[in-house]
């Protein structure tokens, strides 16, 4: 019975791998023929000029570009590896929209617990026209990178939220992909920080306002949020 599971869980895999592949080939083949835009130039050059990198050259991008920086690295890192082959970093974004349109299953299966609805929120979201906006230019790709980590953080939060008792480094790994997310896409992750607030206030409510619920939802909004408030005060 367990091996046949095994086998039924690796064939929706695959399944989900090959559909998701060939929905996103076709969808957006057309998005390989369009070369850089303007937005793509100005950042690869500014990449460039900045000089060799180094802390220095982290600083004066962030100086100039604040919660954009993440575009200039991500951008600059794949321009070194593929030169300006519009086609191949363009390929590179997609692939990366590939990764988080498989990262949407295993979050919807940990939550509703039916494969074929973690099986159709992926199939949706890798042809969805709003999902697909960020390969509009070649700099903003790297959402999908923060998309993976964003699932990955939820799937976490999920787990010690729905756990009696978890250990003091889970919640630590927990921040560490918190701050991950936000660090790759502040401009569109910020709302996390409101999130984690709002979930945890349900949490207790439901909870009938326990004051092991409160100590439990006070202890993580202080693991997640105090290294934040540090930061910015």
């Amino acid at each position: 019975m367990k091996i046949s599971n095994f086998r039924l869980s690796c064939l929706t895999i695959l399944s989900l791998i090959i559909v998701v592949w060939i929905l996103q080939s076709i969808v957006l083949k057309s998005n390989l023929e369009y070369g850089f835009r303007d937005g793509d130039w100005w950042i690869i050059r500014r990449y460039i000029t900045l000089g060799s990198f180094s802390l220095d050259h982290i600083i004066a991008a962030f100086k100039l570009h604040g919660v954009y920086t993440y575009q200039i690295y991500y951008a600059g890192f794949l321009t070194d590896l593929y030169g300006l082959d519009f086609h191949n970093l363009y390929q590179a974004s997609q692939f990366f929209k590939f990764l988080s349109a498989l990262a949407v299953f295993p979050l919807v299966l940990m939550i509703t617990k039916n494969k074929i609805t973690a099986f159709l929120s992926s199939l949706i979201y890798s042809i969805a026209y709003p999902a697909s906006g960020a390969l509009f230019m070649f700099l903003t790709g790297g959402y999908f990178i923060a998309i993976i980590f964003l699932n990955l953080f939820f799937m976490m939060y999920w787990f010690v939220l729905n756990s009696k008792q978890v250990k003091v480094w889970w919640l630590f790994c927990t921040l560490f992909i918190f701050l991950v997310t936000l660090l790759l896409n502040p401009e569109r992750m910020y709302p996390l920080i409101p999130f984690v607030l709002i979930v945890e206030f349900l949490w207790i409510w439901r909870n009938n306002w326990s004051s092991k619920a409160v100590i439990s939802s006070f202890k993580r909004i202080m693991i997640l949020l105090l290294p934040l408030v540090v930061f910015y005060t």
